[in-house]
């Protein structure tokens, strides 16, 4: 099914940027050393709406086991969520516990997370 947006619509924040790159809907991006969820399929330099924080599930996962509220990182080359922090970018907490290489439960996302 793929990752969705969990998040009520009052509630999620989101930043409107123009990236370099093309972008597809509810797929993660990394934007200088920050992970960007983009919410809508657009063509390289067009301006887009990109979830900063909100909840998300359905995601990839790597095939590691994720206990709940174990930090969540994303894994740019693999394109997926993962709790390893060697070589990833921090962006959230996973809030579900989660078998190796499932799809996701609720990941609290935060662009902006330490």
């Amino acid at each position: 099914m793929g990752l969705q947006n969990r998040t009520p619509s009052f509630q999620i924040e989101t930043e409107n940027l123009t990236l370099a790159g093309a972008t597809t809907a509810l797929t993660p991006v990394l934007q200088n050393s920050r992970v960007l969820i983009p919410l809508n399929t657009v063509g390289a330099g067009a301006p887009n709406a990109y979830m900063t924080k909100g909840y998300i599930s359905g995601a990839p996962t790597a095939n590691v086991a994720i206990a709940a509220l174990d930090p969540c990182y994303w894994d740019n080359v693999a394109g997926n969520f993962t709790n390893v922090a060697g070589g990833n970018t921090r962006c959230g907490n996973f809030i579900d516990a989660v078998a190796g290489g499932a799809a996701s439960g609720l990941i609290r996302f935060n662009t902006f997370q330490a």
